[in-house]
């Protein structure tokens, strides 16, 4: 058992601010044990890294898509290999977030890309993944996709869609895990700094 006063030391030796560390602590402590997962505290570090990249160390439980053109054509360059295809979603998250999301992830109706967008931990997307997440918790998260931004039903939601969607074989691999969260490679370093701080720390607990 990992108390709450373990988990503010650990988060805040992950460069957590402290305040946001007070504040996650005790969900830390209620949903994120070694028994929560199937590898048990060989998942922690790894767990703990991608989310905190995932959230920016707590500090967003949802995605922001207000871009400017330049940097679409940096984060989704196969969407937008030029500035004029990037400028009629350039600081228009709705119309990104349907023109990113929209027809996959489970997303099949009008206004599901903005609908399901990236919520919670670690930034859960796409109708097929809420409609997943509503079937292990009961949550009516279809209906309202915002109870996903909410730290607690994050929190929950996040440790079983981690057992769910990480394999196994990908622990201990910062790469493969992120291609499993994210599908690419995106933020690689930061995730693999995050983690390892996570180990160390985690560690250090005995």
């Amino acid at each position: 058992m990992i108390t709450s006063a373990q988990w503010l030391h650990v988060l805040t030796s992950c460069t957590v601010r402290f305040t946001t560390a007070v504040q996650w602590a005790k969900i830390f402590e209620a949903r994120v044990q070694p028994v929560s997962f199937n590898l048990g505290a060989r998942e922690l570090d790894d767990f703990v890294g991608q989310v905190l990249h995932e959230t920016q160390l707590l500090e967003h439980l949802e995605e922001n898509l207000n871009y400017s053109a330049k940097r679409l054509t940096e984060v989704w360059p196969e969407r937008f290999p030029t500035i004029a295809d990037a400028m009629p979603y350039a600081y228009n998250p709705e119309a990104l977030a349907n023109k990113t999301y929209g027809g996959r992830l489970g997303n099949t109706q009008p206004g599901d890309g903005a609908r399901y967008i990236g919520r919670g931990i670690p930034m859960i997307t796409g109708r097929d993944n809420y409609a997943l997440l509503e079937t292990l918790t009961g949550l009516p998260l279809l209906q309202h996709p915002e109870l996903l931004a909410s730290p607690d039903g994050a929190m929950r939601c996040g440790v079983l869609w981690w057992e769910k969607r990480i394999p196994d074989s990908a622990i201990d691999s910062v790469e493969k895990v992120t291609k499993a969260v994210q599908g690419k490679q995106l933020g690689l370093l930061d995730r693999k700094k995050l983690t390892e701080l996570a180990g160390r720390s985690l560690g250090a607990l005995g």
